[in-house]
Formats: C-alpha cells, structure tokens, sequence
C-alpha cells in the first residue's frame, strides 16, 4: 500500500545506499522504474506502508517505510557509470568480434578459463555462450556458402569472404535479439578492466570512492550500505578499498552488499592483482561489514565461492569476511512465479535486487526499507524470517550488531 509523502512523520531509523549496477545498459529513469515495480511487490509480500518515492539529482531517490512501531527513510542513490556502456555498445560488429576474439584468447592461455571450470561449471558455461553462438553462426554461414558455391564458382578466396560476410551478418542481426553484443562487451570490459586498459573507468570509481567518502563524513543517516550488483560487485570492492584511508574516526556504520557476484570472475585472472588485493583489504579492514549472498539458482554468478581466497566453501562463512550466506531464489518467489521464470536465467540473476513476492531469509527490499539493522539479519540463522516486522522492532540509533 502507498501513501503520500505528507502523511509520514519523520524517521526514526535513517539508511543511505549506494548501488553499483552490473554490466547493464540501463538509465538512472530506468533504474527508478524497475525500483518502484519492486517497492509494491514488497508492499504486498509485507503487508507495510512504503510511501511514493521522490526522485532527487543525481539519479538519487527516497522511500518512507512504516510498520507496527517503526519507520524508516530509506535514501538511494545510483553511482552511474551507464554512460560508459553505452560507449561500448556503439563500437562496430567487426571491432567487437576482434576485440572479443582476444579477450578469449586471453581467457584460454592465461588458464583462466579452465580455474573458472574448476571454481563454477555452470558459471563457465554462461562465460563460453558468445563463443557458442558465434560457432553456429560459423557453421551456419559455412553451410550458406557451401550452396551458394555449387551454383557459383569460386576461389578460396572468394569463398572466405562470403563466408566471414555470413558470419557479420548473422552476428549484427544477433547482436540485441539474443544479446550477443552485450556478452561480448562484457568480456572486452572485463579484459580490459584487468589489464588496466580502461582509463575512463579507473576515474569513474575514483569518483565511487569520492562518493563513498563524503557519505562517511557528512551523512545524516545510521547506516550506509554499499551494494554491487553482479559485475558491479568488482567495482564496488574496487571503490571501496580506495575509500578505506579517507574513513574518519565518527560516522556511520558501513556495510557492503555484495549479490549475484561475479569477483572471482576477476580474481582469477592472474593479471588480477591489484582487485585480489583489493578484495583482500575490504575483506580486513574492521571498518567494513562486508556480507555476500550467493544462490545455487542464478547461473550468471559464482556460488560456494569464497571472492576473496577463490576458494570452495560447503556452507556459509561466518568465521571471517566476507561473510557467505547461502540463499535460493525458488525461496524468495512463489511457486507459480518461478515455474514462468525457470529459465530466465538474466531475470532470476536479477532477483537479488528485486521484490520477492514470498517472505524469505533474504530480502533485498526489505534489507533496503526494513528496520532490521544489517549487522544483525545478515548473521541471524534464517536472516529477516527471524524477525517480525508485525511487531513494534525499532533499531537503536546507529545499532550494527
């Protein structure tokens, strides 16, 4: 249920995110569409009054949550790097196939591929489907040219360039349909991202990490939580561990979110150093309340992998940082709902920073708007299920534990 803004008193609890976005083109507007698609899903599943949000610069929005003896104002705020995207979504087909050909290649005999074999079967798979898509339309192309041969004769030569023609085609034809643009983006990002050959993004998360910064010493809110969505994740890690010298004696409690996480994606690389040991010092750092959740369900991830050690856990981690709680989407969605969604393997990777329709351990909503302190769901034995928002559960001020 939504209620204006003028008809909730001020807050007593105060939290401010900063939400890093994966490798998805996807405006500031876009963004606060898809939030406020999730906020009635939340409404809904948790029977609480969440006001109309208010958008504010800077692809920055706040939301009012009430219950039975608590409020929450919740401030969110898009540390945007969309712009740079689509950038890359601009180059040509023959400059992504190139450039994509070599990022691959780089996977292959640097042995990175075969660590993320060994790390996440299923994540591999997900990583070789540009490959896999562009030998079809190889095959495909081959098998046009071969007809096209027995009418017309040709030489080597001119069978090859038909036959790379086919191909281009095929991949431009592909490119927004099946999203093979996109994944071979990805990939040159990646690549270049490791190998440090991405100025512009080394400025923009200098700017993360200003941003981080100023909300450390200025902001008025209890909590701050920091969330990396996906590859986004990488750049959350990279931003923060760049802000951990600047972070004063007095400020809020920080945490860091980390969901549908593809860091060891990075850290596996042995290029990698500088954001292994980045994840390394966020992960030390006393300052830092850094908590990831993984789920079984979502493909485009790594799961039971420590981001930090690469290494395999059987069960969750709370002996050290980051914590690693494991959760599963078909638990955070109604049967009928996940059935549509089984084999939607982007929007199940989506899920973690969606509106569940099903009270479950993990809620990125109500994470977001509740007034569950994040020190203390995120090391509770069922996370919010341990909680009862029916009742009156006002946090102390500034409370991370």
């Amino acid at each position: 249920m939504q209620r204006e803004q003028s008809d909730i008193e001020a807050p007593a609890f105060r939290r401010k995110i900063l939400y890093i976005a994966g490798y998805d083109f996807a405006t500031s507007d876009a963004h606060f569409a898809r939030f406020k698609r999730g906020l009635d899903v939340f409404s809904r599943t948790w029977n609480l009054d969440v006001t109309a949000t208010r958008p504010l610069p800077r692809g920055a929005w706040t939301v009012n949550t009430a219950g039975h003896g608590w409020k929450v104002e919740s401030e969110f705020e898009l540390l945007e790097w969309d712009d740079l995207i689509e950038q890359d979504s601009r180059r040509t087909v023959f400059s992504r196939l190139v450039r994509g050909a070599r990022a691959y290649a780089n996977l292959v005999f640097t042995g990175t591929m075969f660590r993320y074999a060994r790390a996440s079967p299923r994540y591999t798979l997900f990583a070789l489907y540009p490959v896999a898509l562009l030998l079809l339309f190889s095959a495909l192309a081959r098998l046009v040219t071969a007809a096209v041969s027995s009418f017309l004769t040709m030489d080597l030569v001119l069978f090859g360039l038909v036959w790379a023609f086919g191909v281009l085609l095929l991949a431009r034809w592909s490119g927004r349909r099946w999203r093979l643009n996109q994944a071979l983006d990805d990939w040159i990002f990646s690549d270049e991202y490791i190998h440090g050959r991405r100025p512009d993004v080394e400025s923009r998360v200098v700017e993360f990490a200003a941003r981080v910064r100023a909300e450390l010493e200025h902001t008025k809110s209890d909590e701050l939580i920091i969330v990396g969505h996906s590859l986004g994740a990488m750049l959350a890690v990279d931003a923060l561990s760049r802000s951990l010298e600047w972070r004063p004696q007095q400020g809020p409690y920080l945490g860091l979110l980390t969901v549908g996480s593809t860091i060891p994606k990075f850290t596996l690389h042995p290029a990698a150093r500088r954001l292994r040991e980045a994840a390394a010092r966020v992960a030390g750092a006393p300052s830092v309340d850094w908590v990831e959740y993984q789920s079984r369900d979502d493909p485009i991830s790594f799961y039971k992998i420590d981001p930090v050690r690469n290494r395999r856990i059987e069960r969750d981690q709370m002996d050290r940082k980051p914590i690693i709680r494991r959760v599963q989407i078909h638990d955070m969605l109604q049967q009928p709902t996940f059935n549509r969604l089984r084999f939607r393997f982007l929007r199940l990777h989506y899920q973690c920073v969606m509106g569940n329709d099903r009270r479950s351990a993990y809620d990125y909503y109500m994470m977001a708007c509740g007034p569950i302190p994040f020190g203390k769901w995120t090391r509770s034995a069922r996370g919010f299920l341990d909680f009862s928002v029916d009742s009156p559960c006002v946090p102390a001020k500034g409370t991370s534990s």
